[in-house]
């Protein structure tokens, strides 16, 4: 399984970080100050029930001899478009 966390920022400058699994959007973490009333954990916050299903995915994932691969891209690099592409 590979494993990539894109940093980026948003229009207004905010970090936003996305975080993919063998290629698919698995969770977006962002910053909540324009709508503070959302930062909820389980929400859009991560909670512990995340990390438990994160966990769990990855020693199910050992049990089957599979690897893992972990890739962290920082957008901020690429001037023009604020993402790397890889």
């Amino acid at each position: 399984m590979k494993v990539k966390i894109v940093y980026t920022q948003d229009k207004w400058g905010y970090s936003v970080e996305t975080m993919y699994f063998d290629g698919k959007e698995k969770k977006v973490v962002h910053d909540l100050s324009e709508t503070p009333e959302d930062a909820v954990i389980g929400r859009d916050l991560v909670d512990c029930h995340d990390l438990y299903l994160y966990m769990e995915k990855g020693y199910q994932l050992a049990l089957a001899g599979e690897t893992l691969e972990l890739e962290y891209i920082d957008g901020e690099d690429d001037a023009d478009s604020g993402t790397t592409q890889t």
